[in-house]
């Protein structure tokens, strides 16, 4: 499964590079869990959840981000943006 994830991973990093954005970091670990990607739109920091559903009767990508999940990820980027305060 760790393998299905990293192609996954990898195809939407190729895509949001082919849409501009720059990759600054790849899973990111934290005591909270990780950041999938850390991109640069700009002059914005990007921190992207890759997600995929292999059933659509089991909901859609974006809804499997709960609530507690999204704390999660809010707290492992706050410690990004401190660890990388230059950016």
């Amino acid at each position: 499964m760790r393998a299905a994830g990293s192609a996954f991973e990898q195809r939407a990093c190729t895509e949001l590079e082919g849409a501009g954005l720059k990759l600054l970091t790849r899973n990111y670990t934290t005591r909270y869990g990780e950041l999938d990607l850390v991109m640069r739109d700009g002059d914005t920091v990007v921190f992207v959840e890759v997600r995929h559903r292999l059933r659509a009767s089991h909901g859609d990508a974006a809804n499997s981000v709960t609530v507690s999940k999204q704390a999660k990820l809010i707290r492992a980027a706050e410690l990004w943006l401190c660890t990388y305060s230059r950016l």
